[in-house]
């Protein structure tokens, strides 16, 4: 099996499935508040409530965590990892390092890292997972857009990595399907797969 990483975001397409099936066939990517129902091996947290919410808890004895260089220099904490540079040349304003969503890093991290980059919960669209709850205040209406145009320059830029989306219903993801290193799966085929 080749080098395989797995990005967790928090969409709601992942809800009924179980992370834990992930923790013995590759390292495992999450974000912001991912720990309250999965340890990954790596968090990436971009905002200061999340962030603050992760030292709250010490994960970063017990896992990675990955911020950007300000919350680094604001916490002075020696245990936080920084989040990748970004390696694209920002052609649209949503390319920009200050508009790159926590979800765009993630990616970006396995994507260093790993031949295959699987992404479940990477829905573009739709609610989080922990909406309304801590550090999630009623977002109404989130603009996924420069989100699903960083991961397109991700995946065009590391095109000798596979990215597979897991989703079981049609999201905004599949606007990522004409790229020749993209492609999709279901929960039951993942399932099925790390089970044999």
């Amino acid at each position: 099996m080749k080098n395989i990483g797995f990005v967790i975001g928090n969409g709601i397409s992942r809800q009924d499935f179980d992370l834990r099936q992930l923790s013995h066939a590759g390292t495992t990517y999450g974000m912001n508040a991912i720990y309250r129902d999965f340890f990954p091996d790596n968090i990436v947290s971009i905002k200061r409530t999340h962030l603050t919410e992760l030292l709250n808890w010490n994960l970063e004895g017990r896992l990675y965590l990955h911020t950007n260089n300000a919350l680094v220099s604001l916490t002075k904490n020696p245990k936080l990892e920084l989040v990748p540079n970004i390696p694209i040349i920002p052609t649209h304003t949503n390319e920009m390092q200050n508009m790159w969503k926590t979800g765009s890093y993630t990616v970006l991290l396995a994507a260093e890292r790993h031949d295959i980059v699987i992404c479940f919960g990477m829905d573009f669209g739709g609610e989080n997972i922990y909406q309304d709850s801590d550090n999630y205040w009623h977002e109404n209406k989130i603009d996924y857009a420069p989100h699903l145009q960083q991961v397109l320059k991700i995946v065009q830029h590391y095109n000798d990595t596979q990215f597979i989306f897991i989703q079981d219903t049609d999201t905004n993801s599949t606007a990522l399907n004409t790229e020749p290193n993209v492609s999709y799966d279901t929960y039951d085929n993942t399932t099925n797969m790390l089970l044999t």
